[in-house]
């Protein structure tokens, strides 16, 4: 997957935000909604797939994503769109 464009050039990296254990974050262009800025994480597992427990990294994102879409505080982003892609 090429980091400039991602999910049929839907979004379009403007600058890598941070790096951690389970994956990578990124402030990105929805190119779908007026170019409207958006963090997207991207996991580990699926960049590496034969280094690591895909479904494993499956269950904790959705708990993650589970997560988030229930805080409500100005400095923590909505959870949009959650998707996983093999």
């Amino acid at each position: 997957m090429a980091l400039e464009t991602m999910k049929n050039n839907r979004y379009r990296i403007v600058r890598p935000l941070a790096s951690g254990s389970t994956g990578e974050v990124y402030l990105v262009e929805d190119n779908l909604n007026n170019r409207q800025e958006v963090v997207l994480k991207l996991l580990h597992a699926y960049a590496r797939p034969l280094t690591h427990d895909v479904q494993s990294a499956s269950r904790a994102f959705r708990f993650e994503a589970g997560a988030i879409s229930q805080l409500n505080h100005p400095n923590i982003l909505p959870c949009s769109i959650m998707a996983l892609r093999r």
